[in-house]
């Protein structure tokens, strides 16, 4: 198709009173332009966007086919209140007006970011056009489409069905089996076997609860880490985490018995810890000096080599019990965790989860790229720095207690976005915590039934998904 056969786009950001349109070579604009649009506005050459004048929206709405709005008018009607002048432009007669800010319910906020990502390629592939074809969705002008709506509402249903489903089966399943009505009393008080109220409060309810916050959590962290660095293979040991924490583990188990020295009695858990604080306070020392995130990416990754060299020397110098016992480590284990370190862990997951939360408006943001994120008035570094706080806490918990779990981290962001079709981290945030905390509590029933490591069955489980991500992104 020729430029002219087009659509022409009109993507209006209305900010603090003012109205923005976003420049010629941001963003958007590239995705109108892969999406089969044309973007109207070219009094902006650059990436960022800049206010204009209600006059000069005035003549971009009247001479465009579609105007995406991303205000905080949910209906026709709010947004002719907001802008009465606007009645007789084209797009508005025509009825090609599109919400998309994906909010849940009216005056959910005062700018487009408070509601979700601003996505015109969904709404352009939503319409039918001579030039494209009609791709048989249609759609409804400033209405969020109740088959969106009823997607996530059936996802997180499914989730939250089946997380505790799952655990069921996990207190049930095991070495001996448990009957339900035995593990219910078990829990409750009842009248059981004392081996059976030990198995089940003690061992196996410890364990579950384990592999929902570790699930939980590396889901979380991976999330997180694919937005900021805007890479679908991010996850969440990307910054040398877990290279750090497997450095504490094999000083504390291989490197003490070399030079004639006593492990002592930090325990495998404070070697970890120590090893991925480590590893975190030098990849911030230099991250706050460096405005690139591409290269703290690249720096996390030469630290992980760096590290990773230190260890194959300690494994290479160490006897054959202390090797043993550093490669059974790395295969993850959610039953090594006692009753005390699990109540660390969970105080740990909280507030990583708490800054989780916090931090979802600045990630829808950082979608865009933190050069866009800085025109709207975020702080990129202070932003950085709550991720990865919260990034250490939930990977560095995980790893300090179970090992090095892979790919729940890396697959899950992904599962997450597949069913409930949104990128708005209010939304897709609580989908990945919960699949993450679903799928591990499967992945231990798994590992129990076939007696293999809970970290084969997670790679066996994340391969193929991240095969699929490599070949969608190719």
């Amino acid at each position: 198709s020729t430029q002219t056969e087009l659509p022409s786009v009109m993507i209006n950001a209305p900010y603090s009173g003012s109205w923005y349109m976003a420049g010629s070579e941001s963003n958007v604009a590239r995705m109108i332009a892969d999406a089969g649009g044309r973007y109207i506005y070219s009094g902006n050459p650059g990436a960022t966007s800049r206010p204009v004048d209600f006059e000069e929206v005035f003549l971009l709405a009247d001479s465009a086919d579609i105007w995406v709005n991303t205000g905080t008018a949910t209906t026709m009607a709010e947004l002719l209140a907001m802008a009465p002048r606007l009645a007789g432009t084209k797009p508005v007669v025509s009825g090609r007006v599109f919400n998309n800010t994906r909010r849940m319910q009216p005056g959910g906020g005062n700018d487009y970011f408070e509601s979700g990502t601003v996505r015109p390629d969904v709404v352009l592939a939503d319409q039918h056009f001579p030039s494209r074809g009609s791709c048989g969705r249609h759609r409804q002008p400033l209405l969020l489409p109740p088959a969106a709506m009823t997607r996530k509402a059936i996802a997180f249903t499914v989730l939250f069905l089946l997380l505790p489903l799952l655990v069921g089966i996990d207190l049930c399943h095991g070495g001996a089996d448990i009957s339900l009505a035995d593990v219910l009393a078990a829990l409750t008080g009842g009248e059981v076997p004392r081996t059976t109220a030990v198995i089940v409060r003690d061992i196996r309810l410890v364990k579950a609860i384990v592999a929902v916050l570790s699930g939980a959590a590396l889901a979380c962290a991976g999330l997180q880490m694919q937005t900021l660095f805007r890479n679908p293979l991010a996850g969440p040991y990307v910054l040398g985490v877990s290279s750090g924490a497997s450095l504490g583990v094999a000083v504390f188990i291989l490197g003490a018995p070399v030079f004639g020295a006593s492990a002592g009695a930090l325990g495998i858990a404070g070697a970890a810890w120590a090893g991925a604080a480590a590893v975190m306070v030098l990849v911030a020392a230099v991250g706050r000096r460096m405005r690139d995130i591409m290269v703290i990416l690249i720096l996390g990754m030469m630290i992980a080599s760096g590290v990773g060299a230190v260890v194959q020397i300690l494994q290479y110098l160490s006897d054959e019990n202390a090797l043993k016992a550093y490669v059974i480590w790395t295969m993850g284990s959610l039953g090594d965790v006692t009753p005390v370190q699990l109540a660390v862990l969970a105080a740990t997951v909280a507030v990583g989860l708490v800054l989780a939360v916090a931090a979802l408006k600045p990630l829808n943001m950082l979608l865009f790229g933190e050069e866009y994120a800085l025109t709207m008035g975020l702080n990129v570094s202070r932003t950085r720095a709550v991720i990865y706080t919260s990034t250490v806490l939930l990977a560095g918990g995980v790893t300090a207690f179970c090992g090095p779990i892979g790919f729940i981290g890396l697959a899950m962001p992904h599962v997450a976005r597949l069913i409930v079709a949104d990128s708005d981290h209010r939304v897709l945030m609580p989908a990945a915590v919960l699949a993450g905390a679903v799928v591990m509590v499967g992945c231990d029933i798994v590992s129990k039934a076939f007696g293999i490591p809970v970290n084969a069955v997670t790679s066996l489980l994340g391969i193929p998904i991240v095969v699929w991500i490599v070949l969608k992104n190719r």
